[in-house]
């Protein structure tokens, strides 16, 4: 982590408590602050950067974002928004179209539905030719618009322009769905029950946790056998403030 050109933490520590607390996992982590500042800018003003925490900053970034070394003066300022906007995000939008173009990722931005998905899978299904659809696999060629023609291109050629590492997160992925659980008493099976059951459990436990409340649930577990009967057998979980 490197902030603001200043201070740089680096190390193989999370923060919690199985990193921290010093009693489990073994870890390091090495704060440097530098004591020896360069003349840089911040947000389209002057600003003094520490001398190693500028350079570790400007060496990665050029690298994620595939830059030679001319053009490193272009990433100086972080956030400004020539940098940000113009060069990082807009590297990463075209990486990822060109990655769409030649694999077809899934998860993407285009594919916003259900239904979209199982088209979407479809479609490459009988372009590829194949009974199951092999995710990551590139096509022999790459449809794209030249002159308003489709033509097929080599997907070696597209892979070319890719600069850099970076990629949008596909946050337009399945937007038009509600993701969220949904549960129907009417639709709700015995072994739906059985799994709420279990995640009420969890829940309430970790309220009395966090709370330090007393509660008590009483889950039904059924267990159906071979035969038609049902037999329904009740646990008592009792969750008391000690």
């Amino acid at each position: 982590m490197i902030v603001d050109d200043r201070i740089t933490l680096i190390g193989s520590a999370n923060i919690n408590d199985r990193s921290l607390l010093g009693s489990r996992d073994s870890e390091i982590a090495v704060v440097i602050e530098d004591k020896e500042v360069v003349n840089s800018k911040m947000d389209g003003r002057p600003w003094e950067a520490g001398k190693f925490s500028l350079s570790l900053r400007l060496s990665l970034w050029a690298e994620h974002l595939g830059l030679r070394p001319g053009e490193v003066s272009h990433i100086m300022d972080p956030i400004d928004d020539s940098t940000f906007k113009n060069i990082w995000m807009a590297t990463a939008k075209a990486n990822t179209m060109m990655y769409q173009d030649v694999f077809s990722c899934v998860p993407n931005d285009l594919i916003h539905s259900r239904a979209q998905f199982r088209q979407s899978f479809a479609h490459l299904r009988d372009k590829i030719g194949h009974t199951t659809i092999d995710l990551g696999v590139a096509q022999e060629k790459v449809e794209a618009y030249q002159d308003h023609d489709l033509k097929g291109t080599d997907p070696m050629d597209r892979l070319q322009l890719v600069k850099g590492h970076l990629v949008s997160f596909p946050l337009d992925f399945m937007c038009q769905e509600d993701l969220r659980p949904y549960f129907s008493e009417v639709s709700i099976t015995h072994h739906h029950r059985f799994s709420i059951s279990l995640y009420l459990v969890k829940l309430l436990t970790w309220l009395y946790i966090l709370q330090g409340s007393a509660c008590r649930c009483f889950t039904h577990f059924v267990n159906r056998k071979e035969k038609k009967k049902q037999r329904y057998y009740h646990t008592i979980i009792e969750i008391l403030q000690v």
